[in-house]
């Protein structure tokens, strides 16, 4: 028996009308898989944006005089300028143009809007962000600053050198990031720098890792704990090349546990349920800091 030629036709245009509506509409935590594929400006152009010519000449506004940028061997930029202006606003042109999801991400934990760039999944992490005082903290020291003195003008060259490498960016060179996620990237602000600034200083200064080391010292004391989780990892080698082209790596003995420290038993029992949550809150560990 023949299927009827308008069941046939209707059944096509509902599987196309679905079909459409998945590929321009986003699914969950999953972007809409229609801009994400188009082979124009998708996630294709994606590895075409990576590599770096090896010689290029770029016209950015603002310089005051040559400024060259000369990337090492691992990828690393050396910054040549005639006076610091113009040193922080290359550096804002190469920091954007090598992070530049990175450094709106960072900003917007700073500031406590994640969730317009990401969702409602980060409500809680900008909640937190905003009872820190962090995003306040920020616009009153914008507030603060004097204009006319040398810092306002380097933050202001580094800024306005990030957004001159923004405002070259055509949709299909988006970071994938931004692809992923169905977003544009936002020009950055003066009061980003300090958002950014804050997030680092928050990050660095109350790290799982030292919550790690307090743990351990509670339990197997100071100096197992210090070989455990040592404050300076013998892998960590400085950005100046040092002619090596593997991590250094140190063999080291560990000592058998010893008896529980008694300061950071104090320490840990002292601190408040909260005070421990904030801490992974705002720190995350060095396998996830990879914002």
């Amino acid at each position: 028996m023949r299927r009827p030629p308008i069941l046939g036709t209707l059944l096509s245009g509902v599987t196309l009308a679905g079909l459409s509506y998945v590929a321009m509409n986003p699914i969950g935590p999953l972007p809409a898989v229609g801009p994400l594929l188009d082979p124009a400006h998708g996630i294709w152009t994606a590895a075409a944006n990576t590599d770096l010519p090896r010689d290029a000449a770029l016209a950015i506004p603002g310089l005051r005089a040559e400024t060259r940028v000369v990337y090492d061997d691992r990828a690393v930029p050396h910054i040549f300028a005639a006076n610091t202006v113009d040193a922080h606003r290359a550096m804002g042109f190469v920091v954007a143009r090598d992070r530049l999801f990175q450094m709106e991400l960072s900003a917007r934990a700073g500031a406590g809007t994640l969730t317009e760039l990401v969702g409602a999944r980060a409500l809680e992490v900008d909640r937190d962000t905003r009872a820190s005082g962090m995003p306040s903290s920020a616009v009153e020291r914008v507030a603060r600053s004097d204009t006319a003195a040398a810092g306002w003008q380097l933050l202001r060259a580094y800024v306005e050198g990030a957004n001159a490498y923004i405002a070259t960016l055509r949709p299909a060179e988006y970071p994938i990031e931004y692809k992923l996620l169905g977003r544009a990237p936002k020009l950055m602000e003066a009061v980003d720098v300090y958002h950014l600034l804050n997030r680092m200083g928050a990050t660095l200064a109350t790290s799982n890792d030292e919550l790690t080391h307090l743990e351990a010292a509670a339990r197997v004391g100071q100096q197992a704990a210090d070989a455990l989780f040592p404050a300076h990892a013998p892998i960590v080698e400085p950005i100046q090349p040092s002619g090596l082209r593997e991590a250094r790596t140190d063999l080291v003995t560990l000592p058998p546990p010893g008896d529980p420290d008694p300061s950071a038993v104090a320490l840990l029992d002292a601190m408040p349920a909260r005070s421990l949550a904030s801490l992974s809150a705002f720190a995350p560990s060095r396998a996830d800091d990879a914002i």
